[in-house]
């Protein structure tokens, strides 16, 4: 059953955690379907730039498809991770994703804001959830000197606001 990831959130927050699974392949969604309905688990199915290039968005989704319809006791979200602007866009015009993520991180901190408010208004007017990362997170993966400090909670929601 698929279902908001608001609603996972809300059942599950402070009593366990919840698996959010990148997947590339049709072996690795069945796998992942098969497994947390033998756990009876809820999950996260995450779709990344770098899948959606290798299989395409499409394929992705009807593979998830499938997968739920062959384990109709899991109970899951579709998220897109870490995607740029024309990602989301893609995302949100297909009926299939619940959730976006931009990572603008390797932004200056106003650019990050901007291209980030941009996309969560679209995403609430999509009616999906949405969440960013901040700070210098792609530099800090690429073991590069981080020039700023990471940004506050109370930053970005003023910012964002």
């Amino acid at each position: 059953m698929k279902v908001s990831p608001k609603v996972l959130f809300d059942q599950c927050y402070q009593s366990y955690g919840i698996a959010a699974v990148n997947v590339f392949t049709m072996e690795q969604v069945i796998g992942l379907f098969e497994a947390a309905s033998i756990a009876k688990a809820p999950f996260i199915v995450q779709l990344t730039p770098a899948a959606r290039n290798y299989a395409d968005s499409r394929m992705l989704l009807a593979m998830i498809s499938a997968a739920a319809a062959r384990f109709p006791q899991a109970v899951y979200s579709i998220h897109l991770d870490h995607g740029t602007e024309a990602h989301i866009l893609d995302a949100l015009s297909a009926s299939g994703y619940d959730s976006v993520m931009i990572d603008a991180s390797h932004d200056p901190f106003e650019e990050n804001v901007r291209r980030t408010k941009s996309i969560v208004e679209k995403a609430h007017s999509s009616r999906r959830l949405n969440h960013l990362h901040s700070g210098q997170l792609y530099r800090w993966f690429q073991n590069a000197p981080v020039e700023k400090e990471h940004y506050s909670r109370e930053q970005l929601q003023l910012s964002l606001i």
